[in-house]
């Protein structure tokens, strides 16, 4: 049985207010940091895990300090753990078992962690990939491999998790992909990292099973759009 994850994400169209929030949330409640950079176009991203409790806790503090510099963001009780492996960059395909290829691109880096929760766990496709590079310009991108079947539900449960809010830019199913493709999203991934992935907090912890949190996004492309026009004034 897989470890239940309680995760925490909010991404800030402000790197400055992003520190301060990320300062005031991890002083006032207990959560175990996953993520805390700034990411393309200047925006800063935040992931945090720990109980319901506190995580409800810290993202309210951080809403409060980010205010309108608050792009997107995620509060979700059992959060897929092949996430964090493929933000890593740790998920090595087997080479026999290359499938075909499912392909998300969204608007945030939150809803693309929203898209890929979905897509896990609607299908046993294989999530080897999930980024927010900055050559991206601020666009999370998605990628999935297995069996035709499995691919093609994860792909439309990822778009149906996003798509009402505006945060779908597009996606793809590809039933056949050469190896080239593969090879196109950077290092091979049939083979292990050539560097050590970003360091990150490995510890996790499970809240108590009458504890309950509903994925919680209230933020719209629309705002989304606003926060950045914001910052280009």
């Amino acid at each position: 049985m897989s470890e239940i994850i309680s995760v925490g994400a909010i991404e800030f169209a402000s790197v400055a207010v992003g520190y301060q929030a990320l300062d005031a949330l991890m002083k006032g409640a207990t959560t175990t940091l996953r993520v805390a950079r700034p990411i393309s176009p200047g925006n800063f991203l935040v992931v945090f895990s720990g109980s319901v409790g506190d995580i409800n806790m810290a993202m309210e503090t951080a809403r409060q300090i980010g205010g309108s510099q608050v792009v997107d963001f995620l509060t979700v009780a059992n959060i897929h753990p092949a996430l964090f492996p493929a933000m890593a960059g740790e998920v090595v395909l087997d080479p026999q078992r290359l499938g075909a290829w499912g392909i998300v691109e969204t608007r945030t880096a939150v809803s693309a962690m929203v898209a890929a929760d979905a897509a896990c766990k609607a299908a046993s496709a294989e999530l080897f990939k999930l980024t927010f590079d900055t050559d991206l310009n601020g666009k999370g991108l998605l990628l999935l491999n297995g069996a035709l079947s499995d691919v093609q539900a994860a792909v439309a449960a990822g778009v149906a998790a996003i798509q009402d809010g505006g945060f779908l830019i597009g996606s793809a199913v590809i039933p056949r992909p050469g190896r080239e493709l593969f090879l196109g999203v950077g290092e091979d991934p049939t083979k292990k990292p050539s560097s050590k992935p970003e360091t990150r907090q490995n510890a996790l912890e499970e809240p108590e099973k009458s504890e309950k949190l509903a994925p919680t996004r209230r933020r719209t492309a629309d705002a989304a759009s606003k926060s950045a026009a914001r910052k280009k004034l």
